[in-house]
């Protein structure tokens, strides 16, 4: 029982990661709901992936280190100032003129994850190689 949450959506494929994972302090669900045009979303501890993104590539590692940054925010301020700032600067910067994407990308929260993901270390583990029979 102490496992449950790593068949939350997925086979379990890799122990090792999902343990790693947690250790960080996160969650993670692969193959739950992603909103339209992105590959992962955060709620609290939760870390939500695209199916179709693969556990052991450089976009999977990448986007984990973005996420965890987010963890982080959302620690931080709690839930109720995060929501507020997050949605308040998306709907400052659409105000303003720009589509969805523009105004995502200018979120503070946005900008410091992006930021800080590029100099966090790898968060995926490196895979060992099957013993040869």
């Amino acid at each position: 029982m102490k496992r449950a949450w790593y068949r939350i959506g997925a086979p379990l494929e890799d122990l090792e990661m999902y343990e790693r994972l947690r250790a960080r302090g996160f969650f993670l669900w692969v193959g739950g709901p992603v909103p339209h045009g992105a590959d992962a979303i955060t709620l609290g501890s939760l870390v939500i992936v695209r199916r179709s993104i693969s556990m052991h590539s450089t976009k999977f590692d990448e986007l984990l280190r973005h996420e965890q940054v987010h963890i982080a925010q959302f620690r931080e301020l709690g839930l109720a100032r995060f929501l507020a700032q997050y949605c308040g600067a998306y709907l400052q910067w659409r105000l303003r003129g720009y589509n969805h994407w523009g105004a995502y990308r200018r979120i503070p929260f946005e900008i410091e994850a992006r930021w800080l993901s590029s100099r966090l270390p790898s968060v995926v583990p490196e895979r060992t190689p099957s013993p040869v029979r």
